[in-house]
């Protein structure tokens, strides 16, 4: 095809293919990692001034100028990535946004608002012989990398890569309590998507050979960005109809040039309200399945615990120790002072105290979401610095007051992402045997399918948690902190919403699992019929104070505890 058309249809492919390079990369920031870049050109345009000055000041040919503007515009996406992660969603979009103006202002004032110019194109004029080879080489040069591009997209959309940054997406908090780093994971998505972008720059310089600031505005983020909305998700078809319809609509509508924002506004906006309503509709079909295939499922019988859960489990002691912990929040002391030691090795730990005691509190201490104002808090194989990853790394998992669950997976994925965390290892090899994953089914099937069939999920594996029932909504997140191979769970109120039967399946079931596999459970609860019976001591908060620590019918007794959240003592005799 490419010798069989004029030089302007191999130009206007040669662009299409630049587009679709820059809309792999931003699909990487966006869809994947969930991160709204309002930036992304800036990395096009580093890309593009790096083979532009290293053709002038060095000679360097193009081929060799392609690594190192991707290795330049990778640096750069790092260098973003690290201060602008400490913020999300709308302030993120502008911190990007600032960035980008920033490149291109300096841009402006180091070499000029007429930019560079005169630079060599990919092959030396000697070799080309015709402008309509020129042209050919222009195609075959911005054509090449996107077979590649699409390949990689393709192979991150099938390996844990992508699961992981998914886990992210849909809630950073959940994430890390399965041990995943998300800061190192969200700056792997600037990586690869700053790396595209480059590559992309470098082509443009070579077969524009003119580069100049007015190419980067903050126009041509949006532009990009667009591709990857009308793309609508992870199908790569779609990915490539959105580039070539955005690529190819102003080549079109020439004659239109002075509308093309408002044609791109009105297209993207009906494509959006139809993707909606095309969405509704399969999630209405999807319900109607999930009503029919939920119809038999419910919390039953014990099963055997899975044999990897019984495995690499110390026998030694598991000592928790908090030491004078204060946290305070403004003027208010949720924790004050407090001092206490458990062991909670084959044990179960009940922590019960009046709304606002600071008992989530002293869990968000433990399992190291909250920087300590002050105090200790000490457990075994406990790294610094003390971070929900590094404590769920240590074998601390964790269960929320309200179900945290990733609800773009399914049951099957949302427990699999507890065994994605690998305890050892360097990152380079973790990232390595993430893209070897190409299912959830391949993580650690062992560990998986066993805790699937032990919590008897089974049946619906394969179905999203989105529309499950509460009961197995806590189901699915104790099997995600299960896949941890954890010495220690930490349960936020796990009983609540639950009716009796589904109670004391979750009673027998942590009790099963602190005899048989020797976890341990620190248990928050309110339901007193419930934790009482199962633990085998007990810590009273108030007021974010220490008012008891001991066995259950010696706290129950205590008239501090009676006043303080008890009630009448004759409750429980």
């Amino acid at each position: 095809m490419p010798v069989l058309v004029n030089g302007y249809v191999l130009r206007a492919f040669s662009v299409f293919y630049l587009h679709l390079l820059l809309g792999v990369g931003l699909t990487i920031v966006v869809t994947y990692a969930g991160l709204l870049d309002l930036g992304y050109i800036a990395f096009f345009a580093v890309g593009a001034y790096t083979y532009a000055l290293l053709d002038r000041y060095v000679g360097l040919p193009f081929f060799l100028a392609v690594p190192i503007g991707m290795a330049i515009a990778s640096a750069f996406g790092l260098i973003l990535g690290f201060p602008t992660l400490r913020v999300r969603g709308d302030y993120l979009a502008l911190v990007t946004m600032g960035f980008g103006e920033i490149v291109r202002v300096l841009l402006v004032n180091i070499w000029g608002p007429h930019g560079i110019a005169g630079i060599r194109p990919p092959l030396d004029a000697k070799f080309l012989g015709s402008i309509g080879n020129l042209y050919l080489v222009f195609y075959l040069v911005s054509f090449v990398p996107v077979p590649c591009a699409l390949w990689f997209l393709s192979r991150i959309d099938r390996s844990k890569v992508a699961q992981t940054w998914f886990a992210i997406r849909d809630d950073e908090t959940a994430a890390k309590s399965c041990g995943m780093n998300t800061v190192r994971w969200l700056l792997l998505a600037f990586l690869f998507g700053s790396a595209f972008a480059g590559i992309a720059g470098v082509i443009f310089a070579g077969i524009q050979r003119f580069v100049s600031p007015s190419s980067f505005v903050l126009e041509e983020s949006i532009f990009v960005l667009s591709i990857v909305v009308l793309a609508g998700g992870r199908s790569l078809w779609r990915l490539v109809l959105a580039a070539g319809i955005l690529s190819f609509l102003p080549e079109v509508l020439r004659g239109l040039a002075d509308y093309r924002m408002l044609i791109y506004g009105i297209l993207l906006s009906v494509f959006v309200v139809v993707e909606e309503r095309l969405k509704a509709l399969a999630e209405v079909r999807r319900s109607r399945k999930r009503i029919t295939a939920m119809t038999p499922v419910h919390l039953d019988s014990m099963r055997h615990i899975p044999g990897v859960l019984l495995s690499e489990r110390s026998q030694t002691d598991w000592v928790l120790a908090v030491s004078h912990l204060s946290m305070r929040f403004g003027g208010v002391a949720a924790v004050d002072d407090l001092s206490f030691s458990v062991q909670l090795r084959r044990s179960i730990v009940g922590l019960i105290g009046p709304n606002g005691a600071g008992k989530t509190t002293l869990f968000n201490c433990i399992s190291g979401q909250y920087q300590l104002a002050s105090g200790t808090i000490t457990f075994p194989d406990m790294r610094k610095p003390h971070t929900p990853n590094s404590s769920a790394l240590a074998g601390v998992g964790r269960t929320f007051q309200t179900p945290r669950l990733f609800h773009s997976m399914t049951v099957r994925e949302n427990i699999a992402a507890g065994a994605m965390a690998c305890r050892n290892g360097r990152l380079p090899d973790r990232l390595a045997l993430h893209m070897a994953s190409k299912t959830s089914d391949r993580l650690a099937p062992g560990i998986v399918d066993g805790i699937l069939e032990y919590l008897g999920l089974a049946p619906i594996g394969d179905m999203n948690v989105k529309s499950l029932p509460l009961g197995i909504q806590r189901l699915v997140e104790l099997g995600r902190a299960l896949a941890l191979r954890p010495n220690v769970i930490l349960v936020d109120e796990i009983a609540s919403g639950l009716n009796s039967r589904d109670k004391q399946y979750m009673a027998s079931l942590i009790r099963n699992l602190s005899q048989e596999a020797g976890i341990g459970f620190l248990i928050v609860e309110h339901d007193m019929s419930f934790v009482l019976p199962l633990a085998k001591e007990v810590l009273v908060l108030d007021a974010g104070k220490l008012i008891d620590h001991g066995l259950p019918d010696k706290v129950t007794r205590n008239p501090a505890v009676i006043d303080a959240y008890l009630g009448k003592a004759d409750d429980f005799s």
